[in-house]
């Protein structure tokens, strides 16, 4: 599960890109989950096995109830994956450092972003070898990302806590997702691909049984969040989501075939996975490979787009067109 990230400020030479998981945020009323937290019900539901955790979840957020024995819907679908298929793959790909690997050897090298280091402490991370922007990143799980700027004067005992602090976290334990209960926390630090201080447009591929069938566009991720989603051959889905339209990806860029091809080849091992990819100045870069989008508990407006995606995961079924704008 990766969620939307949120800029939270900048001092002492970093900047620091927090996440907050937008499905809370957008499901639950705020005065709700400060109850939650206060009486700590879901450190409680965090303690139950995985099914009855994801029965509870589910319900909670998709106002659904399920025992994902014969799923229907795309996040009953995901919810089953996340139970119950333990494909080794799975954990690879999620792993941050370890899917450069598999990345190399499907579509090669050139599409990853370059790395400066990974290292299993932040102690370890050796401050005089790193060039310019470097974007640090927990390895074994998400909402873990911090933007530093090394031409400045870097606060490091900042970073070091902030960083302790991911590395303590058992990612599996938060939403019960398989893929990420074997990964060994560490960090990379990769270079900055932005442009003029800001993050690249995130292309996310949702593959199907190897073809991607809806491509999901983020922008100004950090500031001005918008989100807005298209099928292959550009028609812009009608789908609600708490962001707003960006009317400047409403044309394709001109390599969006390539984008295509590459997301598809990554994605054939897999029924379903998302495929993230950057495109800076016409570059193609690799993003990450996701199982579980949102854990499953992103609800749609309409709901009953949960349903067609389900249907196209199933049996092929293409997208209605009442879901087109």
């Amino acid at each position: 599960m990766c969620f939307n990230y949120e800029a939270m400020g900048e001092q002492y030479g970093i900047v620091t890109v927090l996440a907050r998981p937008t499905v809370l945020s957008h499901a639950v009323p705020e005065t709700l989950l400060a109850r939650l937290r206060e009486n700590g019900v879901m450190r409680l539901v965090r303690m139950l096995p995985p099914l009855p955790f994801s029965v509870i979840v589910h319900a909670r957020f998709q106002r659904r109830f399920s025992l994902f024995r014969n799923p229907t819907r795309f996040s009953e679908l995901i919810t089953h994956k996340k139970i119950y298929d333990h494909n080794p793959l799975f954990t690879k790909t999620a792993d941050k450092f370890a899917v450069r690997e598999y990345v190399a050897e499907a579509i090669g090298e050139q599409y990853l972003i370059p790395m400066q280091q990974v290292v299993d402490q932040p102690e370890h991370i050796d401050w005089q070898a790193l060039r310019g922007q470097v974007v640090i990143k927990g390895t074994h799980g998400c909402n873990m990302t911090m933007l530093v700027d090394t031409r400045r004067s870097v606060d490091v005992a900042s970073v070091n806590a902030k960083t302790r602090e991911w590395l303590a976290i058992d990612w599996y334990d938060m939403w019960k997702e398989w893929a990420y209960r074997n990964i060994p926390p560490r960090l990379i630090i990769e270079e900055f691909i932005g442009v003029d201080g800001s993050p690249p447009a995130d292309f996310k591929f949702h593959t199907f049984n190897g073809r991607v069938e809806m491509i999901q566009i983020d922008t100004d991720r950090f500031s001005d969040h918008k989100s807005t989603m298209f099928s292959p051959d550009w028609r812009r889905l009608n789908v609600g989501s708490s962001f707003g339209v960006d009317e400047s990806t409403l044309k394709p860029p001109a390599n969006i075939d390539q984008m295509i091809g590459l997301a598809e080849t990554l994605a054939k091992p897999f029924d379903y996975a998302r495929i993230d990819l950057y495109n800076v100045n016409g570059r193609i870069y690799f993003g990450e490979i996701t199982h579980y989008p949102g854990a499953a508990s992103v609800s749609f407006d309409p709901p009953s787009f949960d349903d067609a995606l389900g249907a196209l995961w199933r049996n092929g079924t293409p997208i209605p067109a009442e879901f087109y704008a």
